[in-house]
């Protein structure tokens, strides 16, 4: 049998009107994966009734993967340098070069930095990056380090 745990969850109710007149925040102990139908009596006599999915959101151990060398040869392996990590939900990736001149940004974990500036080709070399990234949990990660692009 599962152990109950507390969790907080946002609650909105519209009282059937296309504004959210009322907003609060419902502690409940329930199973992380329980679906409950709450409903809820207001002091004129109003009340409204809303379904509430609890996602877990705790991710145990949140790191992110930034790969240190990357070879955009063209070969479709290791073409393109991507942020990685479990629960990503926000990311400012930015790369530059050995005068400190941004030459690559991106906000979305699925447009990776495919070694080029400006759409000419970059030399072989180590570059730095610095990754500023948001996972789900809101908890924030900044990284930095090096990458080396191989050619």
């Amino acid at each position: 049998m599962m152990a109950k745990s507390y969790y907080n969850v946002l609650c909105f109710f519209n009282n059937n009107s296309k504004e959210y007149k009322d907003l609060f925040l419902l502690t409940t102990l329930t199973h992380k994966t329980d679906i409950t139908t709450y409903t809820i009596e207001g002091a004129c006599g109003n009340s409204d009734t809303t379904m509430i999915s609890v996602i877990d959101c705790t991710i145990p151990d949140p790191h992110v993967y930034i790969p240190n060398v990357f070879s955009p040869n063209g070969d479709g392996e290791n073409d393109v340098l991507y942020v990685r990590g479990e629960g990503i939900t926000g990311l400012e990736f930015i790369v530059f070069n050995r005068w400190g001149e941004k030459i690559f940004e991106s906000v979305d974990v699925n447009h990776g930095w495919d070694g080029t500036f400006k759409g000419i080709k970059c030399m072989s070399g180590v570059y730095t990056y610095m990754a500023n990234v948001t996972f789900s949990n809101l908890q924030q990660v900044v990284k930095t380090g090096t990458i080396t692009l191989l050619r």
